[in-house]
């Protein structure tokens, strides 16, 4: 659970950074998480050139089948939060996780 948090929250980073594409992503994302991060990359791209975000330790606090995960990241000699929750569901070939809930503090 606690590398795939750290997978997701730093694959939503590059996409909002224009690094990666969110459309690749599907398998890992909601939709919702998804278009959020699609609007975070726009938004960014329409702003002044920025230094890429750092993702910096993640924390996840378990549930029955979902975990609330918090992180720090860093950006131009600034200190960000994110959080967001991650959520286990079925696949064919067993048990994923997927991030449903993203917010950028």
């Amino acid at each position: 659970m606690h590398r795939f948090a750290e997978f997701a929250l730093r694959s939503a980073l590059e996409v909002v950074d224009r690094r990666r594409s969110a459309g690749r992503l599907r398998h890992v994302f909601s939709q919702s998480v998804v278009d959020t991060t699609r609007a975070l990359a726009a938004a960014a791209a329409a702003a002044p050139p920025q230094a890429p975000a750092v993702l910096g330790r993640v924390r996840c606090q378990p549930g029955p089948s979902s975990a609330e995960i918090f992180a720090t990241y860093a950006r131009g000699g600034r200190t960000h939060a994110v959080a967001g929750r991650i959520d286990a569901r079925r696949t064919r070939e067993g048990a994923a996780w997927q991030l449903t809930v993203l917010q950028l503090l």
